[in-house]
């Protein structure tokens, strides 16, 4: 490269800053110097139609009439649509100061000099709903927005993709208009963004920013505009699993929805999600009884972000509901020794839960204890009496879910009171506990209540009336780890061993481990039952406990 070469392009660069530095000098208010540059910018660029725009609004503000209406005259022999992309430059950096208003109406000009640009009509939609602001929390709604202007705006066929930062502008559009509650606006802008031309990437962007700000509402019915524009890819799937979770996680519906579409999330590539939406998801699905599939979704997110400790923890908690104790330990033995506190604390107390379900109820407790505070994690205190009442210190359990920190967790102190009830033999105190338990409104037609009181009825020989409680009780609630032990309880007290065999067997395939822990908490009579009946596919179901 030559000197001159050298000198030449040098000099170009220069004299092209020279534009950027004339917009933050206007934007500060010194015309003259903005004029100055705008003019330096020129001498090397006279081509440059937006520096002549800009020199013709900055002669204007001056009051130099002659030298206005010149740059104006050579901005449109060069290009006339320079100076509404040169006003939308200004409103940029207006926006950079927080001059919010002097943004938006620069904003509106470059629209109406030239409305046929998407990105200048989606700038301004942007500016009209949101503050536009560069505060920590992002752009603000705007209360109350200009409607005019945005139903004007919305009422555009215009292409959302267009636009370098529409990603950005549309997750804070779509943001305001579900914070302004106008839901026929909101429905005006999904409709645009339907007829946008995003590619798969952009609407990967768009997603994932929703995401990332927790706007669930919005993002259900985007994902399913984009799995109708790109059925093959997996992003939309998984974020419409985990945006139906966190909304309605126990509706019906809404497992279904999640149950039938996390195969896409897992199978189909997942551009650029974070790990907590793998993390979310697969928790999601071993709390709903499915670590199958929850170790696939882990499995899933390992390939996008390898040996994440989240990802560590889902692995191991669907290989322990699984059975899989040797590699669920293992992982969890890992994540007791690194991590923060929480992460170590949650370790500790999972493999407490291993070894209950091995029957090694002693090691157990230790664990819990080895956990942290009780007051830290409530749980805590529940595992640490259902270890403590499986070794028959009934007493001493009892103690410490009726302690003040045990009532506070209401209904679940009293179901572990009544398994201990049972455990005891105390059919009398089981009842009076049920009858705690049945007084909270929200659980008198819970499953697991329909079928303790089965084991109840059962224990005071009514086997029949039972087996229609464990029936019900396994419909409402079937990812209750004693569901199925119950269920197959009953049928088996009521002569229908085939029967009962199935509900064994297909609960093992997919929750060998939950049925291990739950065996724990059958009375000594029930599991009599059950031992006589168990297939010989699941021998390991009754350890030997200790």
């Amino acid at each position: 490269m030559t000197s001159v070469f050298k000198e030449k392009l040098l000099r170009e660069s220069l004299e092209n800053f020279s534009y950027h530095l004339g917009n933050g000098a206007y934007a500060s208010g010194d015309r003259e110097g903005a004029l100055a540059l705008y003019k330096r910018c020129l001498d090397g660029f006279p081509h440059h139609a937006k520096a002549s725009f800009n020199a013709f609004l900055a002669a204007r503000d001056l009051g130099i009439e002659a030298e206005a209406q010149a740059f104006l005259v050579r901005t449109n022999d060069l290009d006339p649509k320079a100076g509404a992309q040169a006003l939308s430059d200004l409103a940029e950096v207006f926006t950079i100061q927080n001059k919010l208003q002097d943004a938006l109406v620069c904003s509106r000009a470059a629209f109406e000099q030239n409305s046929d640009d998407p990105a200048l009509c989606l700038d301004l939609l942007w500016r009209a709903l949101t503050d536009g602001g560069n505060t920590p929390s992002g752009p603000q709604p705007v209360n109350p927005p200009d409607l005019g202007l945005v139903d004007q705006l919305l009422g555009m066929s215009w292409r959302f993709g267009a636009a370098d930062r529409a990603p950005c502008q549309l997750a804070d559009l779509f943001r305001a208009l579900r914070a302004s509650g106008d839901h026929p606006r909101l429905e005006r802008a999904y409709q645009a963004a339907a007829q946008s031309d995003f590619g798969d990437w952009g609407w990967c962007e768009l997603l994932l920013r929703l995401a990332r700000e927790s706007e669930w509402i919005v993002l259900v019915p985007l994902c399913r505009i984009m799995i109708s524009r790109f059925p093959e890819v997996g992003t939309p799937y998984l974020l419409l699993c985990v945006a139906r979770s966190q909304i309605e996680g126990g509706s019906a519906e809404a497992r279904k929805e999640i149950l039938d579409l996390w195969p896409k999330a897992a199978d189909q590539p997942c551009y650029g999600a974070p790990v907590d939406m793998f993390r979310w998801l697969g928790i999601y699905l071993w709390s709903n009884g499915k670590p199958t599939a929850a170790l696939r979704v882990a499995e899933a997110g390992e390939k996008y972000h390898p040996n994440a400790m989240p990802l560590r923890s889902v692995l191991a908690h669907a290989n322990r509901m699984l059975g899989r104790f040797d590699v669920a330990e293992r992982i969890f033995l890992e994540l007791s020794e690194t991590g923060d506190a929480a992460n170590r604390a949650e370790a500790k107390l999972s493999l407490g839960l291993i070894c209950i379900s091995q029957g090694r109820f002693a090691e157990a407790e230790t664990r819990f204890i080895q956990s942290g505070a009780q007051h830290q994690n409530p749980s805590l205190l529940l595992n640490r009496a259902a270890a403590i009442m499986l070794q028959s210190r009934f007493a001493e359990a009892r103690d410490l879910l009726e302690s003040a920190e045990g009532r506070a967790l209401g209904w679940v102190s009293l179901y572990f009171l009544v398994l201990l009830d049972l455990l005891a033999g105390d059919l009398d105190r089981a009842d009076r506990d049920m009858e705690r338990w049945q007084a909270d409104p929200d659980q008198a037609k819970d499953g697991m209540i329909l079928q303790i009181t089965g084991l109840l009825r059962q224990a005071r020989g009514d086997a029949a009336a039972a087996l229609e409680l464990y029936r019900e009780g396994a419909r409402r609630n079937p990812g209750w780890s004693m569901s199925p032990l119950c269920l197959a309880l009953g049928l088996f007290s009521n002569g229908l061993a085939e029967e009962g065999d199935a509900v064994l067997r297909d609960a093992a395939q997919d929750g060998l481990g939950e049925l291990m822990f739950g065996c724990m908490f059958l009375p000594s009579w029930a599991r009599d039952i059950v031992g006589r009946g168990i297939p010989k596919s699941i021998p390991s179901l009754f350890p030997v406990s200790e």
